[in-house]
C-alpha cells in the first residue's frame, strides 16, 4: 500500500539526477525501477545514504540490457554482476556513488538457517515482504517521491522500533538477529520484543543457528562490532537474547565495555569473555588462533 507520504520536495534533486540514466534506460526497455530498503530509511531519517539500493521490475533480458546501456552510454562502471541471482553493483561516474541494482525477487527457505532459494520476477510488494525489518521494507517507485510502505515502517522509524516482519524471520535467517544488534547500535533503536522473542524461540528450538556457516556468522557479527555504538547493540540484543550463547554453543558471559568506547576488534570482543567462552566463540567463528591468543594476553 502507499502511505500517502512523500520524501519531501528536495530529496529527488540529488537522487533523481544521480539515477536518471538508469531509470530512463529501464523505462525504454519496458521496465521500472524503485528505490528500496536502507536508502529509503536513511532519507526518511534525513540522512544521506552511503549507497543506493534499487529494485528492477521487468524481464531478465531487459535487466542485462539496462546494465549494458548505462555503462556504454552514461559511463557507469559495472563492478559486480550475478546473472543467476539478477543482481549487480555499479558505480555512478560523476559522484562515485555505489548503486546496487537487483531484480525484484521472492525467497523461500528450504530449511531453518539455509540459504534462500531465489526466484526473480516478483512484484515490488512481494520483494518488500521478503526483507528483515519494517524500517527496511519501504520503497519509492521512480520517478517520483511517493512512499510505498506496506508494513508501516515509517511509523516504526518514528517510534525508534526494530520490528521483524514475521515471527519466522530469524528461523529463516538467524543473522537477522545480528543485524538487529547492528541497527540498534547505529540508529539507537529498540527491538519490538513480542515478535522478536517469539522469533528467537523458534530459531533456538529448530537449532537454526547451527546451520549457519562460520563465514556468515563472522561477517554478521563483524558488522555489529564495526558500529561506534556497538555496546548499545550488545546490551539491547546480544546479551538479553543470549545471541553469543547460540553462536558459541555454550553459555557465554559478556562483560560489556564502558559506554562510548567506539568500534571493537575481535580481540576487543574476545577479551570481554571468560577463557572457555573465548575459545568456543573463536572456534565457531573460525578466527585465527593468533587473534584468540592476543585476546588472552598470551
Amino acid at each position: 500500500m502507499s502511505s500517502g507520504r512523500t520524501l519531501g520536495t528536495g530529496w529527488d534533486r540529488g537522487i533523481m539526477d544521480l539515477v536518471a540514466p538508469l531509470v530512463g534506460a529501464a523505462s525504454q526497455l519496458g521496465g521500472k525501477v524503485a528505490l528500496v530498503g536502507g536508502a529509503v530509511r536513511d532519507l526518511l531519517l534525513c540522512q544521506r545514504p552511503p549507497e543506493l539500493d534499487l529494485v528492477f521490475l521487468g524481464e531478465p533480458a531487459a535487466f542485462r540490457q539496462v546494465l549494458e546501456r548505462v555503462c556504454s552510454e552514461a559511463g557507469w562502471v559495472l563492478s559486480r554482476a550475478h546473472d543467476r541471482f539478477g543482481t549487480a553493483s555499479l558505480v555512478e561516474p560523476e559522484k562515485g556513488m555505489r548503486v546496487d541494482l537487483a531484480m525484484a525477487r521472492r525467497e523461500t527457505y528450504p530449511a531453518p538457517g539455509a540459504l534462500p532459494v531465489v526466484s526473480v520476477g516478483a512484484r515490488l510488494e512481494e520483494d518488500l515482504a521478503r526483507r528483515d525489518f519494517t524500517i527496511n521494507s519501504m520503497a519509492v517507485p521512480l520517478p517520483g517521491n511517493q512512499l510505498l510502505d506496506p508494513f508501516d515502517g515509517a511509523a516504526d522509524l518514528s517510534g525508534r522500533c526494530l520490528r521483524l516482519l514475521h515471527s519466522g524471520s530469524i528461523l529463516d535467517d538467524p543473522t537477522r538477529a545480528l543485524r538487529a544488534a547492528k541497527y540498534a547500535a547505529r540508529l539507537d533503536f529498540f527491538p519490538e520484543s513480542v515478535i522478536f522473542s517469539e522469533a528467537m524461540d523458534r530459531s533456538r528450538a529448530a537449532r537454526a543457528w547451527s546451520a549457519i556457516s562460520a563465514d556468515r556468522l563472522r561477517a554478521a557479527l563483524a558488522g555489529v562490532l564495526a558500529e561506534p555504538g556497538w555496546r548499545t547493540g550488545a546490551s539491547r540484543i546480544l546479551v538479553p537474547w543470549k545471541i553469543l550463547d547460540l553462536i558459541a554453543g555454550r553459555p557465554v558471559q559478556l562483560s560489556l565495555p564502558p559506554p562510548g568506547t567506539g568500534p571493537a576488534s575481535w580481540p576487543d570482543l574476545l577479551g570481554l569473555l571468560d577463557p572457555e567462552s573465548r575459545q568456543a566463540l573463536g572456534s565457531r567463528l573460525s578466527l585465527a588462533k593468533r587473534v584468540v591468543r592476543r585476546a588472552s594476553g598470551k
